[in-house]
C-alpha cells in the first residue's frame, strides 16, 4: 500500500468518549498493582526536575500499577515529595544510566525524553530504550536525540512517539510550512514510513497509525504553557504499560489529557491553569467517565 493508498484507507475520527469505550479502560475486578503494568520512566535532570514531576503525574493517573522512576538523586527528592507512590532507581554517582535501566528492565513500558537533555549519556540511554522489545513512549530530548543519529530512528518502529512541530519537523525532514499545513498528512507519512505510532501535538492533535488511520482531538488553550506535553506522555505511557496497543494507548491518553484540560480551564482559566494541576482534573475526568 502506497502512501496516497493509506491517507484514503480511513476517514479521521474524532477522540471522544464514544472511541473510549471501545477500548475499555475500566481495571478488571482482581486486578492487582502486579497485574496493571509497571512503567519505566526516563526524565528529568537537575536544570529540568518539573519535566518528571509532571510526566510521572500523568502515568499514575491512567491505573498504571507501579511507576518507575530512573533519574538523577536531585530530581527524585523534588519528585517524591509530590508522589511518594511513585519507585525509583537512582542514576549518577558512578551509575550509569544505560546499566540502571538494563538492571530494572522488569516492567512492561518504557517513557524516555521529558528533560533529559543531549548529553551522550541521555543517548545511550534512547539506544537502550529502543533495543527492549516493550512497549515504548518517546519523547521531547529522547526526539531529539534521534533526530541526531539517522541508526536510531531505523529502529522506531512500534514506537509511539510524540513530538510538537519543531521536534516533529527535527525528526522527519518536513519542513514547518509542510507540518502547519498538512499535519494530518505528514503524521501519517511519518507513521507509514517508521512504523510508529504518531501523536502530533499542537492545537489540534493528530495520532495517526502504519495502516493508515488517523484521529484528531482538541483541547482547552490553556496548554499552551512548558509541562503539558509531559503530562500527556506520561499518561499515553502509563495505558500503554497497562498492556494496551500503541494506538490505543496514544488515544487513551490523548482523551484524558484534553478532558482533564478542559475541566482544569472550568475552574482556573485558560490564562493561568497551569500543567500541574492537570493531574487531579484527570482524576475527575475518570471518574465522570465511570473509570
Amino acid at each position: 500500500m502506497n502512501f496516497k493508498d493509506r491517507e484514503s484507507a480511513y476517514e479521521v475520527r474524532n477522540v471522544n468518549f464514544d472511541l473510549i469505550k471501545t477500548i475499555d479502560l475500566t481495571l478488571p475486578e482482581n486486578a492487582n498493582k502486579g497485574s496493571n503494568g509497571t512503567l519505566n520512566i526516563i526524565a528529568g535532570s537537575p536544570e529540568y526536575r518539573g519535566a518528571a514531576d509532571l510526566c510521572v503525574g500523568g502515568a499514575m493517573r491512567t491505573g498504571c500499577g507501579i511507576v518507575r522512576l530512573i533519574s538523577a538523586e536531585t530530581v527524585i527528592q523534588t519528585v517524591s515529595v509530590r508522589h511518594p507512590g511513585c519507585t525509583f532507581a537512582v542514576t549518577g554517582a558512578g551509575q550509569e544510566v544505560k546499566d540502571v535501566i538494563y538492571r530494572n528492565r522488569n516492567c512492561t513500558g518504557y517513557l524516555i525524553g521529558c528533560g533529559i537533555g543531549k548529553s551522550s549519556g541521555s543517548a545511550e540511554a534512547v539506544d537502550a530504550v529502543l533495543s527492549e522489545p516493550k512497549q515504548k513512549v518517546l519523547d521531547a530530548d529522547a526526539l531529539n536525540i534521534i533526530s541526531l543519529y539517522p541508526d536510531l530512528k531505523k529502529r522506531l518502529c512500534g514506537s509511539i512517539v510524540t513530538p510538537h512541530p519543531g521536534e516533529f519537523c527535527r525528526l522527519s525532514g518536513y519542513s514547518m510550512e509542510e507540518v502547519k499545513s498538512e499535519p494530518e498528512k505528514c503524521a501519517l507519512r511519518f507513521s507509514a514510513d517508521y512504523g510508529t505510532i504518531t501523536v502530533l501535538k499542537d492545537y489540534v492533535t493528530y495520532i495517526a497509525t502504519p495502516e493508515g488511520e488517523s484521529f484528531r482531538s482538541q483541547a482547552s488553550r490553556g496548554l499552551s504553557k512548558g509541562g503539558s506535553g509531559d503530562v500527556l506522555a506520561g499518561m499515553i505511557a502509563g495505558f500503554a504499560a497497562r498492556g494496551f496497543s500503541a494506538a490505543d494507548a496514544a488515544v487513551a491518553g490523548v482523551w484524558l489529557h484534553a478532558e482533564a484540560s478542559y475541566l482544569c480551564e472550568e475552574k482556573h482559566g485558560k490564562m493561568s491553569m497551569l500543567p500541574q494541576e492537570l493531574e487531579l482534573f484527570a482524576a475527575e475526568a475518570a471518574a465522570k467517565a465511570g473509570l
